[in-house]
């Protein structure tokens, strides 16, 4: 497998206290990325979302497959840009393996902080029945 780790152009700046760290990084992984490959992989996204300023790209057009292993990756780096406040953008991923990493996520997010329906939609329908509108709708309908 080939990780080419590539920064966009930065405009030079005269002040010296500027983050001398590249905005954006675009990272392009080669042929397959799964169990074998997954951890080098895991590693390069942690060192560009450290390396970069506020946005990394990880361009998948290079890439033949993703297995479970690969998704479970991409979702740590996710968790890892949300936590360092970064933007992190998959480009060229096939809408099954999008539809994969959205899955994965909802579930990681569901281990970690429980099903978001269980929470608010009981809470939700109780607030809404007490808004005053809620109850001058109810009184017309009967």
């Amino acid at each position: 497998m080939t990780i080419s780790l590539n920064s966009l152009p930065q405009a030079p700046t005269l002040d010296s206290s500027a983050d001398l760290r590249p905005p954006t990084i675009v990272v392009q992984p080669n042929d397959d990325l799964n169990q074998f490959t997954g951890h080098s992989f895991r590693q390069m996204l942690e060192e560009a979302l450290e390396q970069a300023q506020t946005t990394v790209i990880v361009d998948f057009l290079w890439v033949s497959s993703l297995d479970s292993d690969a998704i479970k990756v991409l979702v740590l780096a996710m968790e890892k840009a949300v936590a360092l406040g970064k933007m992190l953008s998959f480009h060229s991923l096939e809408s099954s393996l999008r539809s994969a990493v959205d899955a994965e996520w909802v579930r990681r997010q569901e281990l970690l902080y429980g099903s978001w329906n269980s929470v608010f939609q009981h809470d939700l329908e109780i607030f809404l029945n007490q808004l005053p509108h809620a109850q001058d709708g109810l009184a017309s309908a009967s």
